[in-house]
């Protein structure tokens, strides 16, 4: 992929895309980290997708407000070509290994965000969890609660059992068999049970007679 580091005037990038891969903001952070850079510290640069038109922030949001905050006009920024779509891609898998460490609330919304996305969501759950950073045991809890929150309509999960992985529809779990709902029912129920065994004794009885 190609990419470029310069200096990105911070009116220029846009926050707004869906590229935000924390749950919130901290203040607090952005309050630090702005303080630090009217100290002079110099950080990282944000990363940003240009796709000819606009810069799509996909990792460095407390840094741009942090920028903001202390007056800055312009930030550091590593530029990758691509859409709004691959920096939303980009930043469910950011924070994992830097930065502010995420929280449990910030894993599920990567994770969140790829499993109701039409195109990601049809992806393996261990294809997911590599792009989101998290085991796939995580991508499985996490779905099967959108499962139960109806946010997924088929119920499609994978299991894995004897190191095979095979697809478990799971919109009927827990769901009990409709209960007899009068007394006639259950006569009828069983009436119909006591034929059935009637008919698979038959030929016994038969064999019986002669």
């Amino acid at each position: 992929m190609e990419t470029d580091h310069s200096e990105i005037d911070l009116t220029n990038i846009r926050l707004d895309g869906g590229t935000q891969p924390r749950a919130e903001l901290r203040e607090d952070v952005i309050e630090d980290y702005a303080e630090a850079m009217r100290a002079g510290v110099v950080f990282p640069p944000v990363v940003v997708y240009f796709d000819g038109e606009t810069y799509w922030l996909a990792d460095g949001f407390h840094r741009v407000k942090a920028a903001r905050a202390a007056s800055r006009t312009t930030i550091a920024a590593e530029v990758r070509q691509g859409t709004r779509r691959d920096a939303v891609l980009h930043s469910v898998g950011v924070n994992s290994d830097h930065g502010l460490r995420r929280t449990n609330a910030d894993k599920r919304r990567a994770v969140t965000t790829m499993l109701l996305d039409e195109e990601w969501g049809k992806w393996s759950q261990t294809k997911i969890a590599e792009h989101c950073r998290v085991s796939r045991e995580y991508v499985s809890r996490v779905r099967a609660q959108l499962v139960i929150d109806h946010k997924i309509r088929d119920g499609i999960v994978e299991v894995e059992r004897g190191g095979t992985v095979f697809s478990m529809n799971t919109a009927n779990i827990g769901q009990r068999a409709a209960p007899v709902d009068s007394e006639a029912q259950a006569k009828d129920a069983m009436a119909t049970a006591a034929e059935r065994r009637a008919a698979r004794l038959a030929p016994i009885e038969a064999l019986r007679s002669e």
